[in-house]
């Protein structure tokens, strides 16, 4: 097994993969004030207090970032890369769509093709066998899952 830092270089590239991560999917969310229309909106059963979406999405964020160091480390092709991408982007479109534009349903498109090519990675970073990524990335799409019960449920009740 090899280590997890093969230098302080190594860590510091993880630390950066992060940072740029939260830095770019925060960006939204600094921009956008959603916690007033959050808070007027009829909410399905099982709904978090608004307080638990910053904190919930800086860990995600933080885990993408350490999947992009891991799967650059291991040699992860253009397929990977890709995938990634539009994850990112899929998920950054996501509070303006919902909140700003306020397109519920196409905010709930938007968690599905962002689900999909999150479960496309899983497929993908499943072949290197790397369980902490793969571990991270399923995790990542529970709270999609979740995300989108919350999505379609708003939908229904508003």
């Amino acid at each position: 097994m090899a280590p997890l830092f093969y230098s302080r270089m190594d860590f510091l590239t993880m630390v950066v993969s992060m940072m740029v991560c939260i830095s770019i999917g925060s960006f939204p969310g600094m921009i956008v004030s959603a916690a007033g229309i959050y808070s007027a909106l009829e909410l399905p059963p099982l709904s978090p207090p608004a307080i638990l979406f910053p904190i919930v999405w800086i860990l995600i964020y933080a885990s993408i970032g350490i999947v992009l160091w891991k799967m650059h480390r291991e040699g992860a092709e253009s397929q990977f890369y890709i995938l990634f991408g539009i994850q990112m982007v899929t998920n950054i479109i996501w509070v303006p769509i919902f909140f700003l534009i306020g397109d519920m349903f196409l905010a709930a498109a938007d968690i599905i093709v962002l689900w999909i090519s999150v479960f496309a990675m899983l497929r993908y970073v499943d072949d290197f066998g790397d369980r902490l990524v793969f571990y991270l990335l399923a995790t990542y799409l529970l709270w999609l899952t979740y995300a989108l019960y919350l999505n379609i449920g708003v939908i229904l009740l508003n």
